[in-house]
């Protein structure tokens, strides 16, 4: 399937070089082409549920990782072949157990895969084999808290296992940036203002006077194998980190397509989990922000969109207005537009082969829409 369509972009600014300040112009009318591309499954059915929410990609673009969390397995796609490869079986007991809970995996360059579990990073080999196990509520002078959870990261530096990300406190309405050294051993926690306006994003629901539950802002780990970005799905903004001891960066963007801050929720404090879905509902109608990602020249890109839901039909998925915004590697916003021919939320998605791969559940198997853009 091939569609093309040109849009104009609504936002156009000039970047210079670093070396000879040469000032360059972002072309302001732009070509978007549209293919499908489906993966062979072989006798597999692959795990679509939560639409590639714990996929990852290898750091040459060539596999994808999906874990299964229902076998307890992480299925590995040959995207140059668009083939499904094999399974990594991991165990939750024995020798080789990596617990019964999986918050995230990330995969090295040497074809080993780090797995974060509740308390602990476990590297395993392919074949699921458990090399290694750090206790990181354990780590000396950490500071970590019972009620601490370390969220999404990213590795900065597969070589010396360095890992940027959140950490977040329920209890105590605490949102901070990590830095995890699997090396040394350390956790290192660091406010932020731009993470203050976080707690005003929380819904509690409480049943008969007690916690049952909550809805939180999406906390973003995104960035290139140089650069590890921070953002939210809540405000148009990001902060970035450059070398292994280097200072958070702030960044604020500004649109002309869309409000740089989501409202904040009309209800804090519901009691039901209806009352919380038509909470949450409404703050998804909002311009969400989604996860930053790189080309092959190192530019960034990023997806916003805003769910519309039918009021005819309450259990028909919600269609979505789609927003591309480019940046350079210095994260100057060069250029946005909305992106038409996408009516759907994109929720896993990665630069490959100069085209943007976009995950879709095709009749329950693994497709990818892969937009291109060409600058006229």
């Amino acid at each position: 399937m091939m569609i093309r369509y040109n849009v104009i972009l609504f936002s156009i600014i000039l970047f210079s070089c670093e070396s000879d300040k040469e000032v360059k112009e972002f072309s302001d009318q732009m070509t978007f082409t549209i293919d499908t591309v489906m993966v062979d499954a072989k006798e597999e059915f692959l795990f679509l549920n939560g639409n590639l929410n714990m996929a990852k990609i290898d750091p040459q673009n060539r596999y994808l990782y999906n874990y299964n969390w229902r076998d307890t397995k992480i299925e590995k796609v040959n995207l140059d072949g668009l083939v499904f490869e094999k399974s990594i079986a991991l165990a939750k007991e024995g020798p080789n157990g990596v617990g019964d809970y999986l918050s995230d995996f990330y995969v090295l360059e040497n074809g080993k895969l780090l797995v974060q579990g509740r308390n602990s990073y476990f590297w395993v080999d392919e074949e699921g084999n458990l090399l290694e196990k750090v206790d990181f509520m354990n780590m000396e002078d950490s500071g970590l808290e019972n009620s601490d959870f370390i969220g999404p990261q990213k590795i900065f530096n597969s070589n010396e296992l360095v890992l940027y990300g959140y950490l977040m406190n329920w209890e105590e309405d605490l949102y901070q940036i990590t830095k995890v050294d699997l090396d040394k051993k350390t956790v290192e926690k660091t406010d932020h203002e731009s993470l203050l306006k976080l707690k005003d994003y929380k819904i509690n629901m409480t049943i008969d006077g007690r916690l049952a539950g909550g809805y939180g802002p999406s906390v973003i780990v995104s960035g290139s194998p140089k650069k590890v970005i921070l953002s939210t799905n809540v405000a148009n903004e990001a902060l970035t980190i450059q070398g292994l001891n280097g200072d958070p960066v702030y960044h604020s963007f500004q649109s002309e397509l869309f409000p740089d801050l989501l409202k904040k929720p009309v209800k804090t404090q519901v009691e039901s989990w209806e009352e919380i879905q038509e909470v949450v509902k409404e703050m998804r109608s909002e311009a969400n922000q989604g996860k930053f990602f790189a080309d092959q020249n190192g530019n960034f890109y990023r997806f916003s969109h805003k769910l519309k839901f039918s009021e005819d039909a309450e259990d028909s998925e919600p269609t979505a207005e789609v927003f591309l915004t480019i940046f350079d590697q210095d994260l100057n916003q060069l250029a946005e537009s909305s992106v038409k021919d996408l009516d759907f939320q994109p929720e896993f998605y990665f630069y490959k082969d100069g085209k943007i791969w976009i995950f879709k559940n095709m009749e329950d198997e693994m497709g990818f829409i892969r937009l291109s853009i060409s600058n006229n």
